[in-house]
């Protein structure tokens, strides 16, 4: 797998690098970050929604990229337990449906921390693709 950009990285690799004083709590912290992306995932496109606990907001695909890309890396570290597998599966069949289909232009531009009033009016464009092609490393 070739390492997209260290800015990409730096999530998962933070859970090695950092070397926490309790790695049973991270672990169990992960699982539970993936556990709630579970109850929050678009049943019908697998993806997650620009605000992630309201339906009716548009999907995103940059977040959508990096979750895939977090669950594969802290998989291949060891650090997540595989029921959340299908899930992730479902999230980058409906990644490549969105992408496939003219859905370049499905990132939020300019984004920061926010609250839920901020995201909703945000205009979409093409940013952030390469958290796609990092979510696409190890499918290749």
């Amino acid at each position: 797998m070739s390492d997209p950009p260290s800015s990409k990285r730096n999530a998962p690799d933070a859970a090695v690098i950092m070397k926490p004083a309790k790695p049973d709590k991270r672990v169990a912290e992960i699982a539970e970050t993936f556990d709630a992306l579970q109850r929050f995932q678009d049943r019908d496109r697998g993806l997650w929604h620009l605000v992630i606990d309201e339906p009716g907001t548009r999907v995103e695909s940059s977040a959508n990229g990096a979750f895939i890309y977090c669950h594969d890396r802290l998989r291949e570290m060891g650090m997540i337990a595989p029921k959340h597998g299908e899930m992730i599966e479902r999230a980058f069949t409906g990644l490549k449906r969105l992408y496939y289909r003219g859905g370049l232009a499905a990132t939020c531009r300019g984004t920061g921390m926010g609250v839920p009033e901020y995201y909703r009016p945000r205009p979409m464009g093409y940013y952030g693709n390469s958290l796609f092609n990092a979510a696409m490393a190890p499918r290749r």
